[in-house]
């Protein structure tokens, strides 16, 4: 995790809490298609999953320290076949609210993320070769 001046910065918490909301409305967004294919060992591309598009977030002041405990207690106020909306407290092992807020986004087959992922690796591996090139 990145640091700076001995402190974590607080977009980190906002990134968790989207990869806590993927994780979490993934069984219901999946419920007759599995996210992972047991057999095959492979992420199924018919499988649906949330994305991160926006988020809110209210701070109170306090920093997050390298090595802190940070839980976040979530829940999800909106999931749909195009949307997902999660809310989130996050706070210090002292129980002090460190951060609350939302996460927002779109919902979207696992075989568009991979393509789109794809295409950006395919991207950064030609603007490489360019540069290496010159």
């Amino acid at each position: 995790m990145r640091q700076e001046n001995n402190k974590i910065p607080m977009e980190i918490i906002e990134e968790t809490a989207a990869q806590i909301a993927s994780y979490v409305t993934s069984p219901d967004l999946n419920t007759k298609i599995p996210l992972r294919d047991r057999v095959q060992d492979e992420i199924n591309g018919d499988a649906k999953i949330f994305t991160f598009k926006s988020g809110i977030q209210e701070r109170n002041g306090a920093s997050i320290k390298p090595g802190e405990t940070i839980y976040i207690k979530g829940e999800v106020m909106v999931l749909n076949r195009k949307m997902a909306q999660f809310c989130y407290i996050a706070h210090n092992n002292k129980g002090e609210i460190i951060a609350k807020g939302e996460v927002a986004g779109t919902v979207i087959s696992t075989a568009l993320l991979q393509r789109a992922y794809a295409t950006i690796i395919e991207t950064a591996e030609q603007k490489e070769t360019i540069i290496q090139d010159s």
